[in-house]
């Protein structure tokens, strides 16, 4: 079965947790990389950006957004 790649990016909290985000964007980024369906996460710092490669077709973008934001407290 052929993959259906999409792709979208999230805002890692509202970019003001600059002494924990760091380390939280890394546990948030290794959560949403064990996501059955997810390719590849790349993480910006600097913007507190996540750009995720996902199957569509095995997880949503709603899920992994919520995966993100459970770390971003």
């Amino acid at each position: 079965m052929e993959e259906k790649v999409a792709s979208g990016t999230i805002r890692f909290g509202n970019g003001n947790q600059i002494r924990e985000s760091f380390r939280r964007m890394e546990e948030a980024r290794e959560a949403i990389g064990k996501l059955d369906g997810v390719l590849r996460v790349k993480t910006n710092h600097v913007t507190h950006m996540f750009y995720v490669e996902y199957d569509s077709e095995k997880v949503s973008f709603e899920r992994i957004r919520k995966e993100v934001k459970s770390f971003a407290k």
